[in-house]
């Protein structure tokens, strides 16, 4: 599921779903590391991976962030 997580990233950004750094965006990039606005970054990953119809979409945004964090994709972080 993995590849998937990071495709389905990856296209977001490659077709400027995610911008960086946008006012209403939800993706940030700084001097101390990328961060995602959740839970609108998992909704836009839930559809994506829905459209490249992917075999298993998580259910809940707890779930995405779970896997995410377990394959070491994302790290948690309160601001």
């Amino acid at each position: 599921l993995e590849p998937w997580l990071i495709d389905a990233m990856r296209h977001l950004v490659q077709k400027k779903r995610w911008v960086p750094n946008d006012e209403n965006g939800r993706i940030w990039h700084g001097q101390d590391g990328v961060f995602l606005v959740w839970p609108l970054a998992a909704n836009d990953m839930q559809v994506q991976l829905k459209s490249a119809e992917c075999p298993f979409i998580p259910s809940t945004q707890e779930i995405l962030a779970d896997i995410l964090l377990d394959a070491g994709i994302i790290e948690e972080s309160r601001l």
